[in-house]
């Protein structure tokens, strides 16, 4: 094959290429654009006792409001125990359920609890961007409360995983 006939068709091949790829962007330009999704729903159930963790709390709630990447709601409640599954009030809640619920437990303010619960139905084999986002948290959790505890969801801890099943059957979880 001659030098002048690979230069013709490796010029065909490229404009044709180059075409397609023109024709395929304006037919992107003629979708519609994705509808945007709602801001995520995060409650944070404080169950400590004293000012410090309550403090580390409110530092968190405040990071993640700045963030503006979910909406937070936070409820103080007197579990008495670290496993006592803590009661959402009636005026915490709206129409929608929650995406994530976080359970700060009392035990971190004596040593008796080293974690932080994120109580959540998404899971690894949920959407990618979901599962990190968990992940994420999980990670400003660990911040939070560096020395006291640190963040688990249901992939680590049952707990986590029993606490997400009770909140969703009723209603209070997505």
């Amino acid at each position: 094959m001659s030098l002048k006939r690979l230069v013709g068709i490796t010029s065909c091949i490229l404009l044709a290429v180059a075409a397609a790829l023109g024709a395929a962007a304006e037919d992107r330009s003629a979708l519609p654009a994705p509808v945007a999704q709602a801001t995520p729903r995060l409650l944070i159930l404080d169950c400590t006792k004293t000012f410090e963790s309550t403090m580390r709390v409110g530092g968190l709630t405040g990071f993640l409001r700045a963030s503006g990447a979910v909406d937070v709601v936070v409820q103080f409640c007197d579990a008495p125990s670290v496993y006592d599954t803590p009661d959402i009030r009636e005026d915490v809640s709206s129409a929608e359920p929650f995406d994530v619920i976080i359970i700060v437990p009392c035990g971190i303010d004596d040593g008796t609890a080293d974690r932080v619960w994120i109580v959540t139905n998404v899971l690894p084999d949920s959407p990618q961007q979901l599962w990190e986002q968990v992940v994420l948290l999980r990670m400003v959790l660990d911040e939070a409360f560096t020395g006291l505890a640190h963040g688990v969801d249901p992939t680590v801890d049952l707990w986590a995983g029993f606490t997400a099943s009770l909140y969703a059957s009723q209603g209070w979880l997505r």
